[in-house]
C-alpha cells in the first residue's frame, strides 16, 4: 500500500516538473518569436494567459482565508481544556494588538519622515473625477469576475449589476 502511495506522489512530482518546463519553453518560444516583430501580436496571445492567471490568483485568494480559519479552529479545539484555550487566545490577541500598534506607528512615522510622492507634484483629484464615466465591461473582466476573491466579496459586492 505504501508503494502505491509513493508512486502516486512521485508521479505528481513529475507532472509538476513537466508543467514547469512546458511553461518555461512556452514563455521562451513566445518571447523569441513574437516580441521582436510586432508587440501587438504578442499582447493578443498573452491576453488568454493573463485571464488564466487572474482566475488562478482569485481562486487562491478565495481559499486562503477559510483554510487559515479552519486550521486555527482545529488547533484550538485540540487543546482540550478551556483554560488553555483562554490563555492561548489572550496571548494571541495581545500579540496581534501589539503587532498592529507597532506597524501602524512605524508606518505613520516613516510616511511623515520620507513623504513619498511629494516630488512628483501630482494634483489632488477633484470632485468631478468621482463622477467620471466607468469603463465598459469586457469579456475578460466578465469571465475573471465570475471567480470571486473571497466568499464575502461575492456576497457583498454587486460590481456590474444595475438593479
Amino acid at each position: 500500500m505504501a508503494e502505491i502511495a509513493s508512486k502516486k506522489g512521485n508521479r505528481l512530482t513529475w507532472f509538476i516538473l513537466i508543467a514547469m518546463l512546458a511553461g518555461i519553453a512556452t514563455g521562451y518560444f513566445l518571447n523569441t518569436n513574437y516580441s521582436v516583430g510586432a508587440p501587438s501580436s504578442l499582447d493578443k496571445i498573452l491576453q488568454s494567459f493573463s485571464l488564466l492567471a487572474d482566475i488562478f490568483l482569485r481562486l487562491i485568494k478565495m481559499i486562503v482565508a477559510p483554510l487559515v480559519f479552519c486550521t486555527l479552529v482545529v488547533g484550538v479545539a485540540k487543546q482540550g481544556s478551556v483554560q488553555t484555550v483562554g490563555r492561548i487566545g489572550g496571548k494571541t490577541l495581545l500579540w496581534f494588538l501589539c503587532g498592529t500598534l507597532v506597524s501602524l506607528t512605524l508606518g505613520m512615522a516613516l510616511i511623515n519622515f520620507f513623504q513619498p510622492g511629494v516630488v512628483m507634484g501630482l494634483p489632488l483629484p477633484e470632485a468631478v473625477a468621482a463622477n467620471a464615466p466607468q469603463a465598459s465591461l469586457t469579456l475578460k473582466d466578465f469571465i475573471s469576475h465570475i471567480f470571486p476573491t473571497s466568499i464575502f466579496e461575492a456576497m457583498a459586492k454587486t460590481k456590474y449589476c444595475k438593479w
